[in-house]
């Protein structure tokens, strides 16, 4: 699973680095960089998919023009990852650049297998499985006449240097050609593993007007959770019948009075489509009503799109949510973090989110402070930095003043 981010020059960003724990909050006044910091996870997940560079910059907010900190050059984005009981580590950094035409380019990836325990690399090659480099003049040159950088893969067996170099394309990321090469299974191993865990991040936006219509079948959950209904509906009856349960215990007390069943129905001609109903009773002794998702609240919506993508996402995923609390009463946060740790928990599926809500801050308790990081604005350079709120300067006399949610209130962290 995925450990910890470190970018450098993303964006607004100066070196920092961010820890990722079963639950990461991330907090911070407006334009701080919590969203540049998400961006970066999608970058990473879709050149893992094996999209373009310039297609995935152009969509990312700010587009080419602000990928890369104004003033420099190149940025960095390092990820770590950890695979199995042996506690074997997976480093993967990627390097991009602007070239003279102001277009985003790759300049340089590597990928490195290391064993923290060993407190050293698995090899004596700096366990570098795979490294590209920047190519000269005479080096892999296509049939278009433009440059492509080659590729070192190294073998975990050997010291003798690299096994083989590989002409490959600039355009898509070297993690996503590979599996197409011929090379040792030890590499393979690692370049699967990695594009696996970074094609893993799932960044959620549930937009609950997109969610209110009927949707067709699906396998799965489009990021803005317009099929959620149809994900839920394809699913198997013992399998839809025990998440329709999960769901209806977790969304039962947002309302003021419980929710008392939560299920989908297929409809149309074909039954190729599907619907999100519920059951509510809002007097005692009456008979509970059924609505649609055209009747529920946006708070309710996005609730439900949380959870769905929870029990539906491959297990050791990476779930990204934006303002995970946007539309839900205050009262109900306590509700939402408990769905988010048990069922995170259950299915280990990790979730990353932001929030301004100092309620949801303070309903963590102090005994998670560890797991929410603050982005501010340097006040020197103007670039975002990541600090853990546990590290803060003075931290502990603050909090005999007020509680974190207090304090970021009243603008002190």
């Amino acid at each position: 699973m995925i450990k910890e981010l470190y970018l450098e020059n993303w964006k607004s960003f100066s070196p920092s680095k961010v820890y990722i724990d079963p639950l990461t909050v991330l907090i911070g006044a407006n334009a701080s960089g919590k969203s540049n910091l998400l961006d970066a996870f999608w970058f990473l997940s879709q050149l893992a998919l094996g999209r373009p560079v310039d297609s995935v910059v152009n969509e990312i907010r700010g587009g080419q023009e602000w990928i890369i900190r104004k003033g420099c050059s190149s940025a960095k984005l390092n990820v770590v990852m950890s695979k199995g009981i042996r506690g074997i580590e997976y480093h993967y950094t990627i390097t991009i650049e602007l070239d003279k035409d102001k277009k985003v380019f790759i300049k340089r990836e590597s990928l490195k297998e290391v064993n923290p325990k060993l407190q050293n690399v698995v090899t004596s090659l700096n366990g570098e499985l795979i490294k590209s480099e920047p190519v000269t003049n005479n080096l892999f040159v296509c049939n278009s006449g433009s440059k492509e950088p080659y590729v070192e893969a190294y073998s975990r067996r050997s010291s003798r240097g690299p096994e083989r170099k590989y002409p490959l394309s600039r355009v898509y990321s070297v993690l996503s050609q590979m599996g197409s090469q011929f090379v040792l299974d030890s590499i393979k191993k690692g370049v699967d593993f990695v594009q696996k865990e970074l094609s893993n991040i799932f960044v959620l936006n549930p937009i609950p007007n997109n969610m209110r219509g009927y949707s067709p079948l699906s396998d799965i959950m489009k990021s803005d959770a317009s099929n959620m209904a149809g994900v839920l509906s394809a699913m198997d009856d013992e399998r839809r019948s025990q998440v329709e349960g999960t769901l209806t215990q977790y969304l039962a007390p947002l309302p003021e009075k419980d929710i008392k069943r939560v299920w989908t129905e297929r409809i149309g001609p074909f039954s190729n489509d599907a619907v999100i109903l519920c059951s509510e009773q809002w007097k005692d002794g009456e008979e509970p009503t059924t609505i649609d998702s055209r009747s529920m609240s946006d708070g309710t919506l996005r609730f439900l799109a949380i959870a769905t993508a929870m029990m539906t996402r491959p297990q050791g995923s990476l779930l990204i949510v934006e303002e995970i609390d946007n539309g839900l009463h205050p009262s109900r946060t306590k509700e939402l973090i408990s769905m988010l740790k048990d069922l995170g928990h259950e299915r280990s599926i990790d979730v990353l989110c932001t929030t301004h809500n100092p309620v949801l801050v303070d309903n963590l308790g102090v005994e998670m402070l560890p797991i929410v990081f603050l982005v501010k604005r340097d006040i020197t350079t103007g670039s975002s930095v990541v600090e853990p709120v546990e590290d803060l300067e003075n931290l502990p006399k603050l909090l005999s003043q007020a509680t974190v949610g207090e304090l970021m209130m009243e603008g002190k962290l």
